[in-house]
């Protein structure tokens, strides 16, 4: 029996929306590839012989993004929540500008040492503030945890904040997806007012994705979408879009 034309049709329209949202996902997943790989080249180089990453850490589409906002928009005081590769590059970049310094918090001491030694033989310890923040259970979640709310605390009494970098802590499971919840309630009253940006990254996972859209919406920010194709969100102040695109 010759199947009904109306199904014919329905199966064939089917078929042709599948094919072509597989054909963005694919150029999309080719777009990402190639920025990143761009990026490794572009970056600038550390002159060290290796350095440890993890899964977690920023990409290099991600550390190119952020660099380039750095240098493009003046920015003076950078807080970094979790420390990695990144540290080493936004701390040769603010080390070239007069008046600039980068706070770096992470949990993890040994980790910390080491990107210490790192810092040191690039020549830019200078310009770093490591600071250790041992994690906290959050009050209001069963599995989070967050970082020593009275060490950041300490750390940001200082000049306002121009950039905020939140890679850490790590979620590892649906009871801690969102662990980055708290970061910009921490860091909001140090921010400066004249216009700061907010990159979260990750933001491809449910998790980071959920901060995402709630920070926009709890802190009035405008989300940019330029840099979501690599998994980095970026949020500045309502009406106050940043000056350039910084892909």
């Amino acid at each position: 029996m010759a199947m009904p034309r109306t199904i014919t049709r329905g199966l064939e329209t089917v078929g042709l929306y599948s094919n072509r949202l597989m054909a963005e996902s694919l150029a999309a997943k080719i777009r990402a590839e190639s920025h990143n790989l761009e990026s490794l080249h572009l970056l600038p180089p550390l002159g060290l012989p290796f350095v440890p990453q993890t899964s977690f850490a920023l990409s290099a589409s991600a550390i190119r993004i952020i660099l380039n906002d750095v240098v493009l928009h003046q920015r003076r005081c950078v807080v970094e929540l979790g420390s990695g590769i990144s540290t080493l590059y936004l701390s040769k970049i603010l080390s070239e500008r007069a008046n600039s310094h980068l706070i770096t918090v992470d949990h993890d001491a040994d980790w910390l040492a080491r990107i210490g030694e790192m810092l040191r033989r690039i020549g830019s310890a200078a310009v770093v503030q490591l600071v250790h923040a041992p994690l906290e259970p959050v009050a209001d979640s069963a599995g989070a945890r967050w970082y020593c709310q009275a060490a950041i605390e300490r750390a940001l009494l200082g000049p306002f904040v121009d950039s905020v970098i939140v890679d850490g802590p790590k979620a590892r499971g649906p009871d801690d997806a969102e662990t980055r919840r708290p970061a910009l309630a921490a860091v909001a009253p140090y921010l400066n007012s004249e216009g700061a940006v907010v990159f979260l990254d990750d933001v491809k996972r449910g998790g980071e994705r959920r901060i995402y859209e709630r920070w926009s919406a709890d802190f009035d920010l405008e989300r940019v979408p330029d840099a979501e194709f690599c998994g980095l969100g970026i949020l500045v102040p309502r009406g106050r879009p940043l000056k350039f695109k910084i892909v």
